[in-house]
């Protein structure tokens, strides 16, 4: 967190990065997944389903960096910032 607060990029677009790289993790770890259970048997009702969830997979990345990158910036203790992020993130996930 030093680091971004001494950088002299634009705080917006150092947020619009994080958001972005943590979603194409998630969307590129999820088509791995797809793949590999189209290989083992799994079928699809229509060919439009793989790419719906792909679009599900981008606003769920989206939706879970940006809540995390809010976090991150609200609490100034990182001990802090783990404890509540795992204590809202962990029943979210459940629903």
């Amino acid at each position: 967190m030093k680091e971004i607060l001494v950088s002299p990029v634009n705080r917006v677009q150092i947020a619009a990065g994080q958001i972005m790289s943590a979603t194409t993790i998630t969307v590129l770890q999820g088509i791995i997944i797809l793949l590999a259970g189209y290989f083992i048997g799994m079928k699809y009702s229509s060919v439009i389903t793989p790419f719906a969830i792909v679009v599900f997979m981008i606003f769920v990345g989206l939706v879970f960096s940006s809540l995390g990158l809010f976090l991150a910036a609200s609490f100034k203790n990182s001990q802090t910032f783990q404890i509540v992020s795992v204590a809202i993130t962990t029943p979210v996930t459940f629903l």
